[in-house]
């Protein structure tokens, strides 16, 4: 992870967050965020073109885990599948999602 002031950015580097990987992948963020707490996490997932339905559980289990000390979550440059699948299920209306991490790192 990158940190910048009081926020740190997280880049995932798989093309495909499924069963296979779901777990490690985010039991590495929450163990992050349960040690360093930032006051704005920045998920760049503009390697990601596919998210399992079990990845976006987690996505919202992230997401709870920032919000519980008050810190806020903020996703960026998704690629054009995985922004469709958070769509299609109407979850990206629980998320921030941001252009760029130049966008996200700037959210008032």
């Amino acid at each position: 992870p990158l940190k910048i002031g009081d926020s740190c950015i997280i880049r995932f580097s798989q093309m495909q967050i499924d069963p296979e990987n779901c777990d490690d992948v985010f039991a590495q963020v929450l163990d992050f965020v349960a040690g360093t707490q930032p006051r704005r996490l920045v998920i760049n997932m503009r390697k990601v073109d596919f998210l399992h339905s079990i990845a976006i559980g987690r996505l919202l289990q992230t997401q709870h885990a920032v919000q519980r000390y008050g810190g806020e979550l903020v996703f960026c440059s998704l690629e054009s599948q995985a922004r469709e699948t958070l769509a299609i299920t109407t979850i990206d209306r629980f998320f921030d999602i941001r252009d760029s991490e130049r966008a996200a790192l700037t959210v008032a």
